[in-house]
């Protein structure tokens, strides 16, 4: 067993240092510890790894495993391990090891096409009537059906509901089609049935692309000229609008579908807000997590774009589909979710603004304490310095928040913008005036520089820096006069942000 490897190639230690950014390593870091050991049960079985051997290099890999960042995975130890007491040499050794860990690579990914087909794949069932259907196990097709059916109905709802009920549907439609002595009323029926599973899966995915197709704060990508001449043929939204007032699954999804189509494409639209509210509390337990979260995930957006004076009450409420999104991601154990999307930078960027605002630094503090195992590894010691810092700055503990901002290394636009925005905040607190004002040359240089902050918000941000050098400057004379013309300056600014009503608070302090 890989005996050919023993007596080749002096290269391969090359091959092996670069293990560490192979794509086979960087896929398995991706890897529970329960997939990792599905995964070795999968290259043992026969029926999926026919041919070399990989269990051998799969026992060495996986002792790194999760970041493979250990001291002792070098190219000598893992050598050592495959082949004691080998000597080798150069190119037909390194070839040869490329080839077994290209191998396990693919099987690696064989591994998750089966996984997620075995684990809820829409065309699964279908798959299982239509082989029972080509052999003519009629009886068996039937009690599948059934099966399938009712198993549907129960289903914990995600988009794939009715691309999954559609293509049962049509399996039953042909299966009755191919019956000798037919039914014609009952093929009919099912046939009207297949086609209304049709409309439905269709008119799903096209709110799917309404709203995939809003970029850039509800500017919509140019569309072909077939899809444009659909759109002006079909109105879309008057034949939603009549079918979804009837009760049943389908129309429950479709409404969650429709009206976070409408948030998409309107922030003022206060009435979808609020229906797309009541139709996830009513559906969220039979509702998959994914599902869930591309319809909570547009109210949360909605909440941070609103401008009205009750501001404070749309803060809440994106706390509470925030706490609720983390809490069914937990319960139905979906990393997918805590990693990429709960605990991504924006999100923790956006908690790190909200929480504090609504003087609920304790609990976001606890949320992210009990929590922190669910933050990618790459971003971990970054976004807990951020809530850090955050936390500090509310508690008023001004200089250990300036301490732990400087520790951060984020390049994301709009984080760094406001974890600059804070250091100013920080050391005008601590009266650290020269060094505020080079910091206010280094945000002026960062907002030139980066395309990646709309024009509005450098706007709003370069009259911060105005006023908070003025505030700094004032704070010394504390000039009275100066003070109350300086109050009005900014109430009339003709807009009003977190940043100018923090401006607001230090002079009526002043005063």
């Amino acid at each position: 067993m890989l005996k050919f490897l023993f007596y080749h190639g002096r290269s391969v230690i090359k091959l092996l240092l670069s293990m560490v950014k192979n794509k086979l390593i960087t896929l398995l870091r991706t890897f529970s510890k329960e997939e990792m050991k599905e995964f070795e049960k999968f290259i043992s079985s026969p029926y999926f790894s026919r041919g070399r051997n990989l269990k051998p290099l799969y026992s060495v890999i996986k002792k790194y495993h999760p970041d493979f960042s250990s001291p002792h995975f070098t190219k000598e130890k893992i050598f050592r391990k495959l082949y004691p007491g080998k000597k080798f040499d150069g190119k037909k050794t390194t070839h040869a090891l490329q080839v077994l860990v290209s191998e396990l690579q693919t099987k690696a990914e064989t591994f998750l096409m089966v996984n997620h087909f075995l684990r809820g794949n829409a065309f699964k069932e279908a798959c299982l009537l239509s082989e029972l259907r080509q052999r003519g196990l009629n009886e068996s097709f039937a009690s599948a059906y059934d099966k399938i059916s009712n198993s549907i109905k129960n289903d914990r709802s995600g988009q794939s509901y009715f691309l999954k009920k559609h293509l049962v549907e049509f399996e039953k439609e042909v299966s009755s089609a191919e019956f000798k002595n037919k039914d014609i009323l009952k093929y009919l029926d099912l046939q009207s049935k297949s086609e209304d599973s049709l409309i439905i899966y269709f008119i799903s995915e096209l709110i799917r692309h309404v709203q995939s197709r809003k970029m850039n704060y509800h500017k919509e990508a140019e569309r072909s000229k077939l899809s444009s001449v659909f759109y002006q043929c079909f109105n879309f939204d008057k034949f939603v609008e009549l079918i979804i007032h009837e009760s049943g699954n389908e129309n429950d999804l479709l409404k969650i579908l429709f009206y976070s189509a409408k948030l998409d494409t309107d922030f003022n639209d206060l009435e979808s807000y609020e229906k797309l509210k009541f139709e996830l509390d009513l559906n969220k337990e039979k509702m998959d997590v994914g599902f869930y979260y591309s319809a909570v995930s547009r109210l949360m957006n909605f909440t941070l774009f609103q401008k009205v004076k009750d501001v404070d009450f749309f803060k809440r409420d994106y706390v509470e589909f925030y706490e609720s999104l983390i809490r069914k991601a937990i319960t139905e154990k979906n990393s997918v979710i805590l990693k990429n999307f709960a605990f991504n930078i924006r999100a923790i960027f956006n908690a790190s603004r909200i929480y504090p605002r609504l003087n609920l630094t304790d609990r976001l503090e606890t949320l992210f304490k009990e929590n922190s195992k669910y933050l990618l590894p790459e971003i971990k010691k970054d976004a807990m310095n951020l809530i850090q810092a955050t936390i500090e700055f509310a508690r008023e503990n001004f200089d250990i928040c300036l301490r732990t901002l400087n520790t951060i290394d984020i390049t994301v636009p709009m984080v760094v913008k406001e974890i600059k925005i804070m250091k100013l905040k920080a050391l005008y607190e601590l009266r650290y005036f020269e060094s505020l004002l080079a910091e206010v040359d280094s945000y002026r240089h960062f907002l030139l520089k980066t395309n990646e902050i709309l024009e509005e918000y450098k706007k709003n941000d370069k009259e911060f820096l105005k006023l908070i050098v003025k505030l700094a400057r004032l704070s010394e004379s504390k000039k009275p006069d100066s003070l109350i013309l300086f109050k009005k300056e900014v109430e009339n600014l003709g807009f009003t942000t977190y940043h100018t009503s923090w401006i607001l608070e230090k002079i009526d302090k002043l005063t």
